[in-house]
Order: structure tokens, then sequence, then C-alpha cells
């Protein structure tokens, strides 16, 4: 599970404080897309060299989210938005990548990263073909606070 206090991007920052304070506009995103780190992209989403396709899983791909998927809830110190559906990282091929995812990131469908959090230590390092990685409805969640 991975819950992301303090996650939100700077371009998501910048966007929210534009549209609530000072008249910008918020396009919502049409859908999402989940990545996978070996280490924190950044809160500016710059570290795509950390992203896991990018260190030799040619086996990994990201994973589409519907934003009809993604629901805000109560979490007991406020608010969080969940997804309500199953995210399954299947390997295509072996990642025989050596570390294990650690961060994730949420980005837009306009590749803007819009959270990222750090994952809880789970070995993912066995990723070989056909092995699935899930992250079962209302495991992530996305806090602003």
């Amino acid at each position: 599970m991975a819950t992301t206090s303090d996650g939100m991007s700077d371009y998501l920052e910048a966007a929210a404080l534009s549209h609530f304070l000072a008249g910008g506009e918020i396009t919502s995103p049409s859908s999402l897309l989940l990545k996978l780190f070996n280490a924190d992209p950044g809160e500016d989403g710059s570290n795509t060299s950390a992203e896991i396709g990018n260190i030799g899983a040619p086996g990994y791909v990201a994973q589409a989210i519907a934003t009809a998927n993604v629901s805000v809830v109560p979490d007991g110190t406020g608010h969080a938005a969940t997804l309500t559906t199953l995210v399954e990282f299947e390997a295509t091929a072996d990642w025989s990548i050596g570390e294990d995812p650690t961060w994730m990131g949420l980005y837009d469908n306009s590749g803007n990263l819009l959270f990222r959090g750090e994952l809880d230590p789970i070995t993912y390092s066995d990723m070989t073909t056909g092995k699935k990685l899930q992250f079962e409805p209302g495991s992530l969640k996305f806090k602003i606070s």
C-alpha cells in the first residue's frame, strides 16, 4: 500500500493554486497512468530514468486508469483519492532489473506527474514473464496535506 501525503507534484500544486486563487483553469484529465519507479521520480517528475521501463525491464507497461475508477473518500484525517478498481502490472517479459520498484507516480493523460509516493517494502524483483503485481482497490491513496 502507498499513501501519498505530501506527494502532490509541483505541476498540480501550481495548477490548484492558480485555479482556486488566481482564476486559472484546470482541465480534468480524461485518463490517468500509474507508473513504477526504483527511486523517487521527484516532485517535478524529472527523474524519468528511474521508471522501471527505463532501467531495463522490457516486460513492464505503465497502467492506464479511467478517472471513473477514482473516488474521494474520508480517511480519518481528511480526505484522500483512492482507486476503486484493481490495478495490475503483468510482466510480458522478465523484468530482470535487480532492484525493486520502491516508488509510484500518478500521471495525467498529458504526461504531467500529479502525485508520487513511496511503496510499502515488498519484493517485486522476481517479476518474470506472466507474473502479476496487483494493487487492490483502496490500497493506493492520493492525499493533499
